[in-house]
């Protein structure tokens, strides 16, 4: 199992956003929370290669995503916040802002050494990806006009 950042910087984030929200600073001496940091770092690991795995990108590209560092991060803060029932005082639009770290998985771009990273087979940016191939002349929309 790899990881992008040590489960010690994840809990360096959460003792640093409990004390920016007025709730209990004591991450590292609770028993509880090396528990909770643990588990969400890996299963953010394991939802950052699920979902990247899903849109072609390789097992090397991923290990060597540039941008690992940060969404693993961000999304164990969430998850181990979420866990371990912080999230109490959040207002909903911070809620949804770290709920938007995963969903962005979808869509950003992997570079690894700042180079876009061209996922299997997939084309890259800009081109077309959907559509008929067929466009001979017995296709029905040959000589109209569809829409505009």
């Amino acid at each position: 199992m790899g990881q992008f950042v040590a489960d010690s910087v994840v809990q360096a984030r959460v003792a640093a956003a409990l004390k920016r929200s007025g709730g209990v600073a004591d991450v590292t001496g609770n028993v509880a929370w090396p528990v909770i940091i643990t588990a969400a770092n890996t299963a953010a690991y394991n939802e950052i290669v699920t979902r990247l795995t899903a849109r072609g990108f390789s097992a090397a590209q991923i290990a060597a995503w540039d941008r690992g560092v940060e969404y693993e991060t961000k999304i164990a803060l969430y998850w181990s916040l979420l866990e371990g029932g912080a999230l109490d005082g959040y207002d909903d639009r911070s809620l949804r802002e770290m709920k938007a770290w995963i969903k962005e998985l979808d869509t950003v771009q992997v570079l690894n050494a700042g180079a876009w990273q061209k996922p299997g087979n997939i084309p890259g940016p800009g081109t077309v990806g959907t559509g008929r191939m067929d466009t001979g002349l017995d296709d029905p929309r040959v000589g109209r006009v569809e829409s505009w």
